[in-house]
C-alpha cells in the first residue's frame, strides 16, 4: 500500500480472474431478462392493436349506419316528391278539364 495523503490511502487493484463464469451469469440473466421484457411489450401491442381493431370497426359500423340513415332519408324524401308531384299533375288535369268547360260553355 502507498499512501498519496494522511487522508486518502490508495490501495491495489483486486485483479479479475480470467474465470468467464461471471460473465456467462450476467449474459443468461440479461438474456433472461430481456426476452421477459420482449414477451410483455409483444404481448402489449398485442392488446393494442386488438383494441385499435376493435375501435375500427365500431366506428365503421357507426359511419355505415349513419350513411344508410341519410340514404333512406333521401329515398323518403325522393318519393314525398314523386307523390307531390303527381298530386300536382291530378290537380293540374283538373283545373284544365274545368277551364276547357268553362270555354266550352262560353261559346254555346
Amino acid at each position: 500500500m502507498t499512501a498519496c495523503s494522511n487522508f486518502a490511502v490508495i490501495r491495489e487493484k483486486i485483479k479479475l480472474t480470467h474465470d468467464t463464469q461471471h460473465i456467462q451469469a450476467f449474459k443468461a440473466q440479461y438474456d433472461k431478462l430481456y426476452s421477459e421484457f420482449m414477451e410483455g411489450l409483444l404481448e402489449e401491442f398485442k392488446h393494442m392493436k386488438e383494441g385499435y381493431l376493435v375501435e375500427y370497426q365500431d366506428n365503421y359500423q357507426i359511419n355505415l349506419n349513419e350513411k344508410q340513415a341519410n340514404i333512406d332519408s333521401f329515398i323518403d324524401r325522393i318519393e314525398e316528391k314523386k307523390n307531390q308531384v303527381f298530386n300536382l299533375e291530378k290537380v293540374k288535369e283538373q283545373n284544365v278539364s274545368c277551364m276547357q268547360r268553362f270555354f266550352d260553355m262560353k261559346v254555346r
